[in-house]
């Protein structure tokens, strides 16, 4: 096995259990000539390149700021998926458990047919007389006497608060199994979201000031650039795992995003900046 094969093997695991990153806004420094990022050096080799805006060192340091922000953003959305993932399927199954208890209330409320069985109760109206009878004997061995219109008022909201409770119950569990479907292909799907919105910011960057897509290669200038800035943000660009010193891997999200570019995207950012500049 080469040692690159080996190297990706490794960055393969350590990426299945990264503890959760932090993000800590990045403050805005007014002062830019007396205080150094890591990313400064690479913007000055970008901006060596023909054909480059001016001003690149404050550009940079806001898509630095901009791509912490985005990150932080993205982490808390996919820290709220992962909760969810238990809170619905939760739902569902009390949903499930309520729905035919008060099937069940209904039918012991239902009318009696000439066979003495209970008729399936089909609407909020069906359940009143029932509710009424039952309210006036209640009353009744309570020694509080009740009116009939004032039982027959009070049978009517209880009938109506039932069947459209009944109703909710019902829609809550096609719709709690509905989200909890969703809810776990989302987290299936999640990847690394902080880290995507992270690349996708420089990307925008790099697009905007040179007008061409980054490259997407291993030790390319826009890695270096990405690295620099991934280290400025308090993240861990490479660690020591045995003997073996491991990267952070950019080129999954680096490759989507860049495939998902359109030549006209690219035309944009470079007329016009990015949104966020």
């Amino acid at each position: 096995m080469s040692h690159q094969s080996k190297n990706r093997g490794i960055q393969a695991r350590r990426e299945a259990q990264l503890p959760s990153r932090t993000w800590s806004p990045i403050d805005k420094v007014d002062d830019v000539d007396n205080v150094c990022f890591r990313i400064d050096r690479e913007i000055e080799c970008v901006h060596r390149r023909e054909n480059v805006r001016d001003g690149l060192k404050e550009f940079g340091r806001r898509a630095l700021e901009v791509a912490v922000f985005e990150a932080a953003r993205a982490r808390h959305e996919q820290d709220e998926v992962i909760k969810a993932s238990a809170q619905w399927p939760r739902l569902e199954a009390i949903c499930e458990k309520l729905c035919p208890l008060l099937d069940d209330m209904f039918r012991a409320l239902g009318p009696i047919d000439r066979d003495g069985q209970s008729v399936p109760v089909t609407k909020a109206a069906e359940l009143e007389y029932s509710l009424v009878q039952v309210i006036i004997h209640g009353a009744t061995a309570a020694a509080t006497p009740m009116g009939v219109n004032q039982a027959i008022e009070i049978g009517s909201k209880y009938a109506e608060a039932l069947w459209s409770t009944r109703s909710a119950l019902s829609h809550l569990t096609v719709a709690a199994a509905a989200k909890r479907d969703r809810v776990a292909s989302e987290r299936t799907n999640t990847g690394q979201r902080d880290k995507r919105e992270f690349v996708r910011v420089f990307v925008e960057f790099w697009a905007s000031v040179t007008g061409e897509r980054p490259p997407t290669g291993e030790d390319s200038e826009f890695l270096r650039l990405l690295r620099a800035a991934w280290e400025d943000a308090g993240q861990a660009a490479s660690w020591e795992q045995g003997s073996d010193i491991v990267y952070e891997s950019f080129q999954s999200p680096l490759r989507e995003i860049v495939k998902s570019m359109g030549d006209d995207e690219v035309t944009k950012l470079r007329d016009r900046l990015p949104s966020w500049r």
